[in-house]
């Protein structure tokens, strides 16, 4: 027989899916936190796990208490009813909620309060291990956690329970990846960066990412992680995508397309190929938000491309061989090159040749003096646009270089395309 741990990263409970589409609104809230995490207890409880522990940003502000507590409860009672116990750690979010919601539920422990380091051991008729936490007692904190971290540890495994920021200097417990290591932990489950590791029985430490999906950022499966252990050992880790909805990116590579009925057919193709990978798994989204990418050399323009309707107004579709999981088009990205060589292009003195060259020039390494003058053009302009009264209610953080160099170079090679087509028409 084997321990079995349930990890869970962060939920951020009162927090619903972005970019829905409007057949989705009034999903919106069975689609997100609360229903992954009652999928997440219904799998505790079907695996009869040994602990459950949860990395943190349980709720998602401070004002989401009273929706959250409920909820939480509920699955700690079910939990309870099956003898599981539930361990925690507060993360920046829910350092000044999630201690009173614990107070509200004695079936679950709450470690590490006071940025004070606290172990506990779970006995199990396998064996015991011993879980070591620290939480957030504010939403800030710049130092590094790992200094405080008693250096005694128990015989048996050992496994740490941290919300930070892993090798970057930041205000959210930064910590180092080599500090970790010289933890003298067997195992360590962290939360507060959304994308998960790629966790497995001889890397079994990093982070656990978000509980469901929360906007197009977040793509890929997910859910918790399920640990097993046996002899004090670490055999299993696996991941399980119980998240209802899903978040992908999907590449179409239309080189040398020049019918719209060839776009199609690649697209039904690149969906058929997603929907066979859908198929087996053992956990399956309800939907997916799909930000299709078209890719290679082409010399179509985006209204010739323009075969599957994307945005806040699309319907639901099934996807093609599995229509029982439904999907929609988030948003259409074009990163395609004429089919031209842009450097023959580069040679000639019109509108087309001066696009190729600021292309040419975009290709160019970082410390390139034209590379460099040519972004700082297009950040002046941002910048300019952004004082505009129109647009001052957006975020007007700018870019770094590679993105402003990657808008730059999606929207030059869409110019030069539509030019192409133009004077060969």
């Amino acid at each position: 027989m084997s321990i079995k741990v349930l990890a869970i990263g962060d939920v951020h409970l009162g927090r619903k899916p972005s970019r829905l589409p409007m057949a989705l609104h009034q999903r919106a809230g069975s689609l997100g936190p609360q229903t992954a995490w009652e999928k997440t207890v219904s799998l505790a409880v079907n695996e009869a796990v040994s602990v459950v522990v949860i990395l943190g940003d349980v709720l998602e502000s401070d004002s989401d208490y009273f929706e959250a507590l409920p909820i939480v409860q509920k699955g700690i009672a079910t939990l309870a009813k099956h003898g599981i116990p539930v361990l925690m750690i507060c993360g920046n979010h829910d350092a000044d909620t999630l201690p009173t919601v614990v107070q509200n539920i004695p079936q679950a422990t709450l470690l590490g309060q006071g940025e004070q380091w606290q172990s506990h051991r779970i006995e199990t008729p396998e064996g015991e291990l011993t879980f070591w936490g620290w939480s957030f007692a504010q939403r800030y904190y710049s130092d590094n956690p790992l200094q405080t971290l008693p250096t005694q540890r128990d015989n048996n495994l050992n496994i740490g329970l941290l919300h930070c920021d892993r090798d970057q200097s930041s205000d959210y417990a930064p910590v180092t990846s080599q500090a970790l290591k010289d933890a003298n932990m067997d195992c360590w489950l962290l939360g507060h960066i959304h994308q998960p590791d790629s966790l497995s029985p001889t890397s079994p430490s990093g982070y656990l990412g978000t509980l469901c999906g929360l906007d197009i950022g977040e793509r890929g499966p997910r859910g918790p992680w399920l640990m097993e252990i046996k002899a004090g050992r670490i055999i299993g880790m696996t991941h399980r995508p119980l998240a209802p909805l899903r978040w992908e990116h999907i590449v179409v590579d239309v080189t040398g397309v020049s019918q719209q009925a060839e776009v199609r057919q690649r697209i039904t193709t690149a969906l058929q190929a997603f929907a066979e990978d859908i198929r087996k798994l053992k956990d399956r989204p309800e939907i997916i938000g799909i930000r299709l990418r078209y890719s290679g050399a082409c010399d179509l323009t985006d209204k010739d491309l323009d075969v599957i309707d994307s945005g806040s107004d699309v319907d639901l579709m099934g996807l093609p061989g599995l229509p029982e999981v439904e999907y929609f088009i988030d948003r259409i990205e074009f990163a395609i090159e004429p089919t031209l060589d842009v450097t023959q292009l580069a040679q000639r003195q019109d509108h087309p040749g001066l696009l190729a060259q600021y292309l040419l020039q975009l290709d160019q390494p970082a410390d390139d003096p034209g590379r460099q003058k040519l972004l700082e053009q297009a950040m002046t302009a941002l910048a300019d646009d952004s004082r505009h009264h129109e647009w001052n209610r957006i975020d007007a953080t700018p870019p770094d270089s590679d993105e402003l160099a990657q808008w730059l170079r999606l929207s030059a090679q869409r110019s030069l395309r539509a030019m192409l087509k133009q004077q060969a028409s």
